[in-house]
């Protein structure tokens, strides 16, 4: 549930897998790497995958998404 929008938001298997990432504060690398462990997928494909889910959350407002220091 967004605080922001009140809205409750659904997770396909793919989000579930990178959510699992953000619960426990992996970096981008770490959970593109769980996108290949779970699927048969190149890791140009699963960073474009995990780039747009991050991106669509931080647009509305679910995640921040920082630089690595």
């Amino acid at each position: 549930v967004s605080t922001r929008d009140r809205m409750v938001h659904t997770l396909d298997e793919t989000g579930s897998v990178l959510w699992g990432a953000v619960e426990t504060q992996q970096t981008f690398s770490e959970a593109v790497d769980r996108l290949l462990a779970a699927y048969d997928v190149e890791r140009p494909v699963a960073e474009e995958d995990a780039r747009l889910f991050f991106e669509d959350l931080s647009l509305k407002g679910l995640v921040q998404v920082k630089d690595p220091d």
